[in-house]
């Protein structure tokens, strides 16, 4: 759960992603917790919102149930106003920087490169995993780290 204020950004998350969170969040502060992440999110807002003026919550409408939604109501303060959005992050995550860009290229041209195994390897009676190995297994001798 990505908490984003004025002036700070905070992400909620389990034990079980603690190391992936570290490693792969940026710019916001990691937070560990125990109960559900939107619960905590929505505990810290209580207890904070107020001083981080915030005011109206936005909350990604396509991604949230109705009882998750009913579940963040019952937890923020009653001065604070919910605001369902529709593609916010989306519009967001579709702006790359020069790293994400050259990845993206990096992945295509290695993807493009399995396209001849893949020929090489399809013919009848073969199973479709043991192309998908074939195909891996030329990946990662390339240097793939993960399919």
């Amino acid at each position: 759960m990505l908490l984003v204020t004025g002036e700070r950004a905070f992400f909620f998350t389990d034990g079980r992603y603690t190391q992936q969170a570290k490693t792969e969040v940026q710019g916001a502060k990691v937070v560990i917790v125990r109960k559900t992440p939107l619960i905590a999110a929505a505990e810290s807002l209580s207890e904070n919102g107020r001083n981080w003026g915030v005011k109206t919550v936005g909350f990604e409408a396509e991604h949230l149930t109705v009882t998750t939604k009913n579940q963040l109501s019952r937890a923020v303060p009653k001065s604070v106003r919910l605001r369902p959005t529709t593609g916010l992050i989306e519009r967001l995550r579709i702006i790359k920087d020069a790293d994400e860009i050259r990845l993206l290229r990096d992945a295509v041209i290695a993807g493009a490169g399995l396209f001849d195994v893949a020929l090489e390897t399809i013919r009848t009676g073969v199973k479709e995993t043991a192309v998908a190995a074939e195909m891996e297994y030329s990946a990662r001798q390339g240097g793939v780290e993960g399919m």
